[in-house]
């Protein structure tokens, strides 16, 4: 089931966005030359969330069942950090 997804992803997709949001806008106003633009954050949930112990079980035993914990592992192996330095 990984091995599908990480070949559908490599597939169908050019560019991988983990994380350092900031770095790879970055990156692309400096290939474009375009203005970097202010965004208001939307659709955020300003309380605490508050889980018990068991609630974090079940999740962390649905993600495994899944098989998201192997595939985002994958894919951080495949799309390490840096892998679009060669555009600068």
């Amino acid at each position: 089931k990984v091995r599908r997804a990480v070949e559908l992803l490599q597939r169908h997709f050019d560019v991988l966005l983990l994380s350092d949001y900031d770095r790879f806008a970055d990156i692309i106003h400096k290939i474009t030359g375009w203005t970097p633009l202010k965004i208001k954050p939307a659709n955020v949930f300003g309380g605490d969330l508050n889980y018990s112990y068991a609630e974090l079980q079940k999740i962390k035993d649905l993600t495994e069942a899944n098989g998201d914990v192997a595939f985002i592992d994958a894919v951080r192996h495949l799309y390490t950090p840096g892998y679009l330095d060669y555009l600068l």
